[in-house]
């Protein structure tokens, strides 16, 4: 890749990130400015979220290359619906996309802080059990480190339904009707 493509590149995203209103490193509320040291906090945090991410798709990748390949490791598919403490829009997508970037776990659905997530087992989700994914995306956006979410386990959407009053029902209908 030649010098003219890298200037390119980090100019053009320069430029949406500039254009995000809700972008990491920005302002905390339209009109108020961060700070230099909170501009190298947020960087830094990204830095370490990039790092950790990377490491937790090898070791993910492997992980599930033993499920396939090894006939004693357990498959058991399972659904998991969990509340995330995060704010920014951004940063809840954030979320989805790490988790769905992780295998053995993916990002069904996401509707007001709510996620539906797939997992190939249960024990392929531990980030997200144990609130790593949040806690590395929480600093990014300048909020605080939430605490493991309470999580509700499903072998299906239908399952769901039961416990309409923790799970909001816009989710679980949305699960339903993309069944066959």
């Amino acid at each position: 890749i030649g010098l003219q493509y890298m200037i390119f590149m980090a100019v053009s995203v320069g430029m949406v990130v500039l254009m995000n209103p809700e972008r990491p490193f920005g302002s905390r509320a339209p009109g108020v400015p961060r700070g230099g040291s909170e501009i190298l906090r947020g960087g830094g945090a990204f830095l370490r979220y990039l790092i950790w991410l990377l490491r937790s798709i090898v070791v993910a990748n492997f992980d599930v290359a033993r499920r396939i390949l090894d006939p004693r490791m357990p498959i058991r598919p399972k659904l998991m619906v969990f509340h995330t403490a995060i704010r920014s829009d951004v940063g809840q997508v954030m979320v989805a996309n790490t988790i769905t970037l992780t295998p053995g776990t993916v990002t069904v659905d996401l509707q007001r802080g709510h996620y539906l997530v797939h997992a190939l087992h249960p024990d392929t989700a531990g980030a997200v059990v144990s609130g790593e994914v949040e806690s590395m995306v929480a600093p990014i956006f300048g909020e605080p480190r939430p605490g493991a979410p309470p999580i509700q386990w499903a072998f299906s959407p239908v399952e769901f339904r039961r416990e309409r009053d923790l799970v909001p029902a816009e989710l679980v209908d949305a699960a339903v009707e993309a069944l066959p």
